[in-house]
């Protein structure tokens, strides 16, 4: 979707980013696997992430420790196009852990490590406004855009109301 001068409109997605530790075999228990790779996780930045591959322009928001791992996860989101400028680093925490596997019956098994980590502390203070400021009547047709294809939507003021008629909808898809 388009802003009405044409640039492309910036998805921010707020959550957490990890450090997946996955098992060099499939159809393993955790406590069976001989072995994990680490792998960048999280599902919020994983959507940044895909949004920016299918060439929108994306920006993530959240927290990682000052660590290794955190500073990795900060570049993997770089390298792939993704705005980090909504990302805060905490001197006392670490980044999260997960072990994920997929077990033999088709269901995935997470262990996660936090006492808390980092992205379980992030504060309002520390939000980049900038990021996500929106004039009511942008936010709106975004909003309304995403009724239209449906998306279930909520605000802090409540629900949009009914969903727009045809003509609307094609004028959010053709960005007038």
């Amino acid at each position: 979707m388009a802003t009405s001068t044409g640039e492309k409109s910036l998805i921010v997605s707020f959550g957490e980013m990890l450090i997946d530790f996955v098992p060099t075999v499939s159809g393993v228990s955790l406590a069976e696997a001989p072995g994990f790779i680490k792998a960048p996780g999280g599902a919020p930045a994983n959507v940044a992430i895909a949004v920016s591959r299918l060439g929108g322009r994306a920006a993530f928001v959240g927290k990682l420790g000052d660590d290794e791992f955190g500073h990795m996860l900060a570049g993997i989101l770089k390298q792939n196009g993704v705005s980090a400028e909504g990302i805060n680093f905490d001197t006392g925490a670490r980044t999260a852990l997960a072990f994920v596997t997929l077990r033999s019956d088709g269901e995935r098994e997470f262990m996660f490590y936090r006492n808390p980590s980092a992205d379980m502390l992030l504060r309002p203070d520390e939000l980049n406004l900038d990021l996500i400021k929106s004039d009511e009547a942008r936010l709106r047709e975004v909003l309304r855009f995403a009724n239209a294809c449906g998306a279930i939507t909520t605000t802090k003021k409540g629900a949009i109301p009914a969903l727009p008629t045809e003509s609307e909808v094609q004028s959010l898809l053709n960005g007038n």
